[in-house]
């Protein structure tokens, strides 16, 4: 994502090229539902866990508007500002995987630990 290669098709190719929603795995993906119960389980009280919906509601107007006015969205950012975007997602999809495998890391160690101290002492 973060170097894409360009490819140039010929018409026989771009005939045969098959349209793929992207959109719906992005949006309400496996990594979406993922985020959204790590969100809710680390949330400590009732408030936490309402933010945490809001936050679901939220991104969803969100992307509806945006994709309900991506025309004209698309003409006020711009072509060059269109290749950006792709890579600036990148790298904050980067940075939450990341944070789950510190997460993980640090909840999992001390059970890991706990397990193999007892043998290692002499």
């Amino acid at each position: 994502m973060l170097n894409p290669k360009t490819t140039d098709y010929s018409l026989d190719q771009l005939e045969n090229i098959a349209v793929v929603p992207l959109a719906f795995p992005l949006t309400c993906g496996a990594g979406t539902i993922t985020t959204v119960i790590l969100l809710t389980s680390e949330a400590g009280n009732i408030p936490q866990m309402i933010s945490a919906y809001v936050a679901v509601v939220v991104a969803i107007v969100v992307s509806y508007l945006a994709m309900s006015y991506s025309h004209l969205l698309t003409r006020f950012i711009g072509q060059h500002e269109m290749k950006i975007i792709p890579r600036l997602m990148a790298v904050f999809v980067l940075a939450i995987a990341v944070q789950f495998i510190i997460n993980g890391t640090g909840e999992a160690l001390p059970q890991i630990l706990s397990g193999v101290l007892p043998f290692l002492q002499v």
